[in-house]
């Protein structure tokens, strides 16, 4: 293509983001000092000042753009719903016509400037006024190529797009390649749209040396967590980026494997974008977050977040009808076992939500994973006591029956006995250890017939194959202490509630017996674990409160907000902190160690949640005793 060393102005077709300039007089800079200019002809008076035509629109077709002092030029339209007919009326300028706006931060140049000034400042340098005989809608900008003089042709060389009447830049592009003295622009496709007005003006400008963006980065930090039916992040999360050419777009997507957290999205709000809304489902959340700017060629960001939201995920109803499920645990199959005393069953669920029930026996109750991976628990009968069931992952049943039975105790004197287990638990000595509540009734005749009863609780400790090694009076031993849930402690002993009596009790392997009253009276211990904080942490269902004790046997107390919630099941959680069940008050808690309580709702109205334990998931899952289903919750 041969080199044109001439003054003037050429355009392309492009419509965007937008400069608003001020018009300024024209300023002429000497040459450096120091520096030897090679001469350069300017433009004789007579030469023409601009050169005009009309052309039809020839969509996807390419147009020429009138040649003037060494600036020439083509474009490419994008498709439009211009009317058959429509023509466009082009106009070149070799210097600043006195209407085209003034580009922002920009020194127009002088036509009796030394070229080599031209190329060392930021200028405009050619100019193209567009006229168009319909209105027209353009589905994006045009891919334009313009052959300029040598002394421009090393760039960097912008393109902006003005509407004449209001003065607005509506698109800056910069070059994307330059071969010898023909830089091209890449346009903009949709969703770009630019909108035309017959017989308005329009501006191409031609910029050289003007600077490029910085760099597009996200400067926003990592989204925090949430709840579930509470305002993400009271008024949302605001996104930010610099660099680029404003206005910025931003969308997001779910990563793989992932999805977007429902109830949230990306929202432009007053000054930028931000996620909002209210979270519906509890979950972990990866999602990729992208920022485009508005110039051409765009420059895109990305940045990657994992979103937390605390709360519920899903529940599943539970096949059998009227089960009343209320133990839980995780299994030594990956899996979640819990007990189904009104359909004498026990069930799996997997973490994706696939039942399987087993028949396990009458009132099944207390399930935990023994020393063999096998699943323990305990059935019971009114006036028969209880048994000791063995459940394999294929759900196979053996059972161990406690003490029970009837007898006579003199002449006219009969009695009968019962055991009842409360707890069963795998102690460190690879045995099960077995809470149990013993009744004797007895019933003589003389002149009259009197019944009394003598009642006592102990510990059984069993082997893996049901029998009974050793047992243990709990103190005084002529009481039932009414205990219930038994776990192996930090310390290598066995800790314990006695309901009844009001106490927090521990055994060693060896089976001493320490017991530490609760300070509140009548508060009814009833389920304990191990918390993250090495002590051991328990619910007081008739105190309204979570207890702490030390291996020491330091008690420290908690009153749960809500009154009269009954907190029932409890277990350490897979995020440093204690939670538990809120029976009458439809929730799940979350307790700190240091105390700080914070309480979800649950998605089922008056749901009794019972027992509660961390899955293999890392999510919490609870049973919804009187709705019949299994819960799992995001901590």
């Amino acid at each position: 293509m041969t080199k044109r060393w001439i003054w003037g102005s050429t355009s392309a077709l492009v419509f965007a983001s937008a400069y608003i300039g001020c018009s300024s007089s024209a300023v002429s800079h000497p040459p450096p000092i120091g520096s030897s200019p090679t001469p350069t002809p300017t433009p004789s008076s007579s030469a023409p000042v601009s050169v005009a035509t009309t052309i039809p629109l020839g969509i996807g077709t390419t147009l020429p753009i009138p040649a003037i002092a060494g600036f020439s030029g083509t474009f490419a339209l994008a498709k439009s719903n211009a009317p058959a007919g429509t023509s466009v009326k082009l106009t070149s300028y070799r210097s600043a016509p006195p209407a085209a706006p003034e580009p922002l931060a920009i020194t127009r140049a002088s036509a009796t400037m030394h070229p080599r000034q031209l190329s060392t400042g930021v200028n405009a340098i050619f100019w193209v006024s567009q006229q168009y005989s319909q209105s027209v809608l353009f589905q994006g900008f045009p891919v334009t190529t313009w052959q300029v003089p040598a002394v421009y042709s090393r760039g960097p060389l912008g393109l902006e797009t003005f509407d004449a009447t209001t003065n607005a830049l509506l698109d800056t592009e910069f070059d994307t390649s330059i071969s010898g003295d023909v830089a091209t622009f890449p346009g903009k496709q949709s969703p770009a749209t630019f909108a035309v007005i017959a017989g308005q003006t329009y501006w191409w400008e031609l910029v050289a040396n003007k600077p490029t963006p910085a760099p597009l980065h996200i400067t926003s930090a990592s989204p925090p967590s949430g709840q579930t039916g509470t305002p993400y992040n009271g008024g949302g999360f605001a996104t930010s980026a610099t660099g680029g050419t404003p206005p910025y777009s931003w969308s997001w997507t779910a990563d793989a494997g992932s999805s977007l957290p429902p109830g949230l999205s990306l929202q432009s709000l007053s000054g930028g974008e931000a996620i909002v809304g209210t979270p519906t489902v509890g979950g972990s959340y990866n999602v990729t977050v992208t920022v485009s700017d508005s110039g051409a060629p765009a420059q895109n960001a990305i940045a990657k977040y994992s979103i937390t939201i605390t709360g519920m995920v899903a529940e599943y109803p539970i096949p059998t009808a009227a089960s009343v499920a209320e133990d839980i645990t995780s299994g030594p199959d990956s899996n979640l076992w819990f007990t189904e005393i009104g359909s004498e069953k026990v069930g799996r669920l997997t973490t994706s939500g696939v039942f399987s029930e087993y028949i396990a026996g009458y009132h099944p109750e207390g399930i935990t994973v023994g020393p063999d991976h096998n699943l323990w628990f305990f059935t019971s009968q009114a006036f028969k006591g209880s048994s000791i069931a063995k459940m394999t992952i294929a759900g196979i049943v053996s059972t161990f029956s406690l003490p029970h039975g009837s007898g006579s105790c003199g002449r006219y004197c009969t009695y009968s006995y019962a055991t009842f287990a409360g707890g069963i638990g795998t102690g460190p000595d690879g045995n099960l250890w077995v809470t149990t509540n013993d009744y004797v009734t007895r019933r003589q005749c003389g002149d009259g017939c009197y019944t009394d009863h003598i009642n006592s609780s102990q510990i059984e400790v069993r082997n893996t194959s049901g029998g009974i090694v050793h047992g243990y009076i709990i103190p005084p031993g002529n009481v039932s202490a009414g205990t219930g849930d038994v776990v192996s402690g930090p310390d290598g002993k066995l800790w314990f509630v006695e309901s009844a009596t009001n106490q927090i009790g521990n055994i060693t392997t060896t089976g001493t017996i320490t017991q530490y009253p609760v300070p509140t009276a009548s508060s009814y211990p009833r389920s304990i674990a191990v918390g993250p904080d090495s002590n051991l942490w328990f619910t007081e269902i008739y105190a309204n409160k979570i207890g702490k004790i030390t291996t020491g046997g330091t008690i420290t107390e908690y009153p749960v907000p809500t009154a009269a919630s009954e907190p029932l099941g409890i277990t350490a959680g897979p995020d440093g902190n204690v939670w538990f069940t809120e029976r009458d008050a439809n929730l799940i808690g979350r307790i700190t160690p240091s105390g700080v309580i914070t309480e979800y709702p649950i998605r089922t109205p008056g749901s009794h949640p019972w027992g509660i334990t961390t899955g293999p998931d890392g999510n919490l899952w609870f049973v919804e005793s009187a709705a019949n289903k299994i819960a799992k919750f995001r901590p």
